[in-house]
Protein backbone atom coordinates (compact mmCIF):
# COMPACT_ATOMS: atom_id res chain seq x y z
CA UNK A 1 0.00 0.00 0.00
CA UNK A 2 1.56 2.99 -1.35
CA UNK A 3 1.82 6.45 1.56
CA UNK A 4 1.96 9.98 1.59
CA UNK A 5 5.53 10.49 1.31
CA UNK A 6 5.15 13.43 3.96
CA UNK A 7 5.74 11.71 6.82
CA UNK A 8 8.28 11.09 10.04
CA UNK A 9 8.01 8.36 11.63
CA UNK A 10 7.58 8.13 15.98
CA UNK A 11 10.00 7.34 18.62
CA UNK A 12 7.71 4.18 19.16
CA UNK A 13 7.35 3.07 15.23
CA UNK A 14 11.24 3.38 14.87
CA UNK A 15 11.68 1.06 17.86
CA UNK A 16 9.29 -1.37 16.80
CA UNK A 17 11.03 -1.51 13.45
CA UNK A 18 14.52 -2.21 14.76
CA UNK A 19 13.00 -5.06 17.43
CA UNK A 20 11.72 -6.73 14.30
CA UNK A 21 14.54 -6.18 11.86
CA UNK A 22 17.95 -5.87 13.82
CA UNK A 23 18.11 -9.33 15.30
CA UNK A 24 18.80 -10.82 11.82
CA UNK A 25 21.47 -8.63 11.05
CA UNK A 26 23.14 -11.00 13.87
CA UNK A 27 21.20 -14.12 13.47
CA UNK A 28 19.32 -14.61 10.10
CA UNK A 29 16.79 -17.84 11.10
CA UNK A 30 13.67 -16.42 9.99
CA UNK A 31 11.58 -18.39 9.27
CA UNK A 32 8.92 -16.49 7.34
CA UNK A 33 11.56 -16.15 4.73
CA UNK A 34 10.65 -12.89 3.55
CA UNK A 35 14.31 -12.37 4.42
CA UNK A 36 16.78 -14.35 2.32
CA UNK A 37 20.12 -15.97 3.84
CA UNK A 38 22.24 -13.12 5.02
CA UNK A 39 26.11 -12.62 5.56
CA UNK A 40 25.56 -12.07 9.39
CA UNK A 41 27.77 -10.24 12.12
CA UNK A 42 28.86 -11.20 15.18
CA UNK A 43 28.03 -8.54 18.38
CA UNK A 44 31.62 -8.37 19.46
CA UNK A 45 32.06 -7.23 16.30
CA UNK A 46 29.58 -4.66 15.94
CA UNK A 47 30.47 -3.26 19.56
CA UNK A 48 33.91 -2.92 18.44
CA UNK A 49 33.24 -0.98 15.39
CA UNK A 50 31.15 1.08 16.97
CA UNK A 51 33.79 2.40 19.38
CA UNK A 52 35.88 3.38 16.42
CA UNK A 53 33.25 4.90 15.01
CA UNK A 54 32.67 6.96 18.71
CA UNK A 55 36.23 7.86 18.58
CA UNK A 56 36.64 8.90 14.71
CA UNK A 57 38.88 6.23 14.13
CA UNK A 58 39.92 4.53 10.57
CA UNK A 59 41.70 1.64 10.15
CA UNK A 60 42.21 -1.44 7.96
CA UNK A 61 39.89 -3.28 10.27
CA UNK A 62 36.95 -0.16 9.50
CA UNK A 63 37.85 -1.47 5.55
CA UNK A 64 37.58 -5.07 6.19
CA UNK A 65 34.24 -4.55 8.49
CA UNK A 66 32.80 -2.39 5.78
CA UNK A 67 33.27 -5.55 3.13
CA UNK A 68 31.68 -8.24 5.85
CA UNK A 69 34.61 -9.80 6.27
CA UNK A 70 35.71 -9.16 10.00
CA UNK A 71 35.70 -11.77 12.37
CA UNK A 72 35.62 -11.37 16.49
CA UNK A 73 38.89 -13.90 16.09
CA UNK A 74 40.42 -10.66 13.79
CA UNK A 75 40.03 -8.12 16.64
CA UNK A 76 43.28 -6.73 18.07
CA UNK A 77 45.41 -9.94 16.51
CA UNK A 78 48.32 -8.13 14.52
CA UNK A 79 49.12 -11.03 11.93
CA UNK A 80 45.36 -10.44 10.58
CA UNK A 81 46.45 -7.08 10.07
CA UNK A 82 50.01 -8.68 8.49
CA UNK A 83 48.48 -11.48 6.99
CA UNK A 84 44.66 -10.31 5.57
CA UNK A 85 44.24 -10.11 1.80
CA UNK A 86 42.03 -7.12 1.76
CA UNK A 87 38.57 -8.01 -0.36
CA UNK A 88 36.14 -5.19 -1.45
CA UNK A 89 32.38 -6.05 -1.46
CA UNK A 90 32.53 -7.29 -5.30
CA UNK A 91 35.28 -9.93 -4.35
CA UNK A 92 38.13 -8.01 -6.00
CA UNK A 93 41.98 -7.48 -3.79
CA UNK A 94 42.67 -4.36 -1.96
CA UNK A 95 46.60 -4.73 -2.04
CA UNK A 96 47.49 -4.13 1.49
CA UNK A 97 50.45 -1.83 1.08
CA UNK A 98 48.53 0.62 -0.89
CA UNK A 99 45.75 0.56 1.73
CA UNK A 100 48.05 1.26 4.38
CA UNK A 101 50.00 4.15 2.54
CA UNK A 102 46.40 5.36 1.48
CA UNK A 103 45.49 5.26 5.38
CA UNK A 104 48.76 6.91 6.82
CA UNK A 105 48.14 10.10 3.68
CA UNK A 106 44.60 10.89 4.90
CA UNK A 107 44.33 14.16 5.53
CA UNK A 108 41.69 13.16 8.85
CA UNK A 109 42.40 16.41 10.49
CA UNK A 110 41.34 18.89 7.58
CA UNK A 111 38.62 16.50 6.67
CA UNK A 112 36.90 16.41 10.02
CA UNK A 113 37.11 20.69 10.14
CA UNK A 114 35.74 20.79 6.43
CA UNK A 115 32.86 18.16 7.88
CA UNK A 116 32.48 20.22 11.26
CA UNK A 117 32.90 23.92 9.88
CA UNK A 118 28.89 23.69 9.73
CA UNK A 119 25.93 22.41 11.32
CA UNK A 120 24.68 21.60 7.84
CA UNK A 121 25.62 19.42 5.32
CA UNK A 122 25.78 21.23 2.13
CA UNK A 123 26.85 19.28 -0.91
CA UNK A 124 29.89 21.83 -0.95
CA UNK A 125 30.72 20.38 2.30
CA UNK A 126 30.20 16.78 1.25
CA UNK A 127 32.04 17.42 -2.22
CA UNK A 128 35.06 18.67 -0.48
CA UNK A 129 35.70 16.13 2.28
CA UNK A 130 34.61 13.53 -0.25
CA UNK A 131 37.32 14.79 -2.69
CA UNK A 132 39.79 14.68 0.01
CA UNK A 133 39.29 11.09 0.98
CA UNK A 134 39.38 10.62 -2.87
CA UNK A 135 42.95 11.30 -2.88
CA UNK A 136 45.87 8.46 -2.94
CA UNK A 137 43.04 6.14 -2.92
CA UNK A 138 43.69 2.19 -3.35
CA UNK A 139 42.48 -0.07 -6.44
CA UNK A 140 39.38 -1.40 -6.04
CA UNK A 141 38.70 0.75 -3.09
CA UNK A 142 34.91 2.14 -4.99
CA UNK A 143 32.75 5.22 -3.65
CA UNK A 144 30.71 3.15 -1.33
CA UNK A 145 34.23 2.32 0.90
CA UNK A 146 35.05 6.41 0.39
CA UNK A 147 32.03 7.36 2.11
CA UNK A 148 32.20 4.66 4.65
CA UNK A 149 35.71 6.43 5.38
CA UNK A 150 33.88 9.52 5.86
CA UNK A 151 31.38 8.05 7.60
CA UNK A 152 33.96 7.11 10.70
CA UNK A 153 35.87 10.16 10.40
CA UNK A 154 32.85 12.58 10.95
CA UNK A 155 31.61 9.89 13.46
CA UNK A 156 28.33 9.28 11.89
CA UNK A 157 27.58 12.71 11.03
CA UNK A 158 27.84 11.94 7.17
CA UNK A 159 25.61 8.68 6.79
CA UNK A 160 27.54 5.21 6.13
CA UNK A 161 25.97 4.08 2.54
CA UNK A 162 24.72 0.50 1.62
CA UNK A 163 22.32 -0.45 -1.64
CA UNK A 164 20.31 -2.05 0.84
CA UNK A 165 19.71 0.74 3.79
CA UNK A 166 18.91 2.96 0.26
CA UNK A 167 16.15 0.36 -0.77
CA UNK A 168 15.03 0.68 2.60
CA UNK A 169 14.16 4.00 3.04
CA UNK A 170 12.86 4.26 -0.60
CA UNK A 171 10.51 1.28 0.59
CA UNK A 172 9.34 2.64 3.55
CA UNK A 173 8.66 6.26 2.29
CA UNK A 174 6.80 5.24 -0.75
CA UNK A 175 5.04 1.78 0.64
CA UNK A 176 6.60 -0.22 -1.49
CA UNK A 177 8.15 -3.61 -0.97
CA UNK A 178 11.93 -3.60 -0.99
CA UNK A 179 12.30 -6.15 -3.52
CA UNK A 180 10.24 -3.59 -6.21
CA UNK A 181 12.40 -0.87 -5.04
CA UNK A 182 15.13 -0.30 -7.63
CA UNK A 183 18.39 1.56 -6.31
CA UNK A 184 21.22 1.80 -9.22
CA UNK A 185 24.99 0.92 -8.51
CA UNK A 186 27.15 3.20 -7.03
CA UNK A 187 28.97 5.41 -9.33
CA UNK A 188 32.54 5.57 -10.47
CA UNK A 189 34.51 7.32 -7.80
CA UNK A 190 36.27 9.70 -9.41
CA UNK A 191 32.45 11.02 -10.82
CA UNK A 192 32.50 13.04 -7.53
CA UNK A 193 29.14 15.21 -8.03
CA UNK A 194 27.72 11.98 -8.73
CA UNK A 195 28.20 10.18 -5.52
CA UNK A 196 27.21 13.18 -3.63
CA UNK A 197 23.79 13.06 -5.44
CA UNK A 198 23.15 9.44 -4.31
CA UNK A 199 24.66 9.71 -1.27
CA UNK A 200 22.48 12.99 -0.77
CA UNK A 201 18.96 11.57 -2.15
CA UNK A 202 19.46 8.32 0.64
CA UNK A 203 20.25 11.44 3.39
CA UNK A 204 17.15 13.17 2.21
CA UNK A 205 14.87 9.95 2.67
CA UNK A 206 16.46 9.59 6.34
CA UNK A 207 15.59 13.11 6.78
CA UNK A 208 12.34 12.75 6.04
CA UNK A 209 11.40 9.70 7.69
CA UNK A 210 13.50 9.84 10.84
CA UNK A 211 14.29 13.71 11.13
CA UNK A 212 18.25 13.14 11.12
CA UNK A 213 20.44 11.03 8.96
CA UNK A 214 23.11 10.64 11.88
CA UNK A 215 21.18 7.58 12.32
CA UNK A 216 21.85 5.16 15.71
CA UNK A 217 23.49 1.84 14.49
CA UNK A 218 20.93 -0.30 15.30
CA UNK A 219 18.42 1.85 12.90
CA UNK A 220 21.10 1.24 10.10
CA UNK A 221 21.43 -2.18 10.87
CA UNK A 222 17.52 -2.97 11.01
CA UNK A 223 17.35 -0.86 7.65
CA UNK A 224 19.88 -3.29 5.87
CA UNK A 225 17.93 -6.48 7.14
CA UNK A 226 14.87 -4.55 5.43
CA UNK A 227 16.47 -3.59 2.60
CA UNK A 228 16.65 -7.50 1.75
CA UNK A 229 13.07 -7.97 2.20
CA UNK A 230 10.37 -10.02 0.62
CA UNK A 231 7.71 -8.26 1.66
CA UNK A 232 6.27 -4.84 3.15
CA UNK A 233 6.58 -3.94 6.59
CA UNK A 234 2.85 -2.34 7.61
CA UNK A 235 2.98 -1.25 10.99
CA UNK A 236 4.76 1.52 10.66
CA UNK A 237 1.92 3.10 8.78
CA UNK A 238 -0.44 2.53 11.52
Amino acid sequence: MSRNIDIEFSKEQVNSFISRYEPLYFKNDNKSKDIPKLNTTEIEVEEYIEGKLKSGIVDEYVVVWKAGRLKKADIDNDKFLQEKKYINGYGNHIDSNELKTYLSKLKKNKIQEIIYSSDMLSQDILEKSYDLVKENVPTNFGSVYLINILYFLSKGKIPIYDKYAHIAVKALCFGYTPSNIYVGAPPEKSRTKMVINMLSEYMWYLNKLFGTCNIPRSLDRALWVYGHSKIEYDDLSK
